[in-house]
């Protein structure tokens, strides 16, 4: 990076320029989660499963299977 004061070459990432003083905006890093969105979709996909688990049809596919096997 170059100071746009001075010119002179300035380390990345500095707050000031080493050579006149000269103050920068330094863009600070924000944290991100990348897990966030994760809460959402797993409560979806465990409504869906639990949805299709309490279905008539599953239920009665699953008494006769029980019938036949027993």
């Amino acid at each position: 990076m170059e100071c746009y004061n001075c010119g002179q070459p300035v380390p990345d990432g500095s707050e000031r320029c080493p050579t006149c003083g000269q103050r920068f905006a330094v863009a600070k890093k924000t944290r991100t989660n990348r897990f966030a969105g994760l809460g959402c979709g797993s409560l979806l996909l465990l409504a869906a499963l639990v949805g299709l688990a309490a279905s008539p049809v599953s239920n009665i596919e699953w008494s006769q299977r029980t019938r036949l096997a027993g």
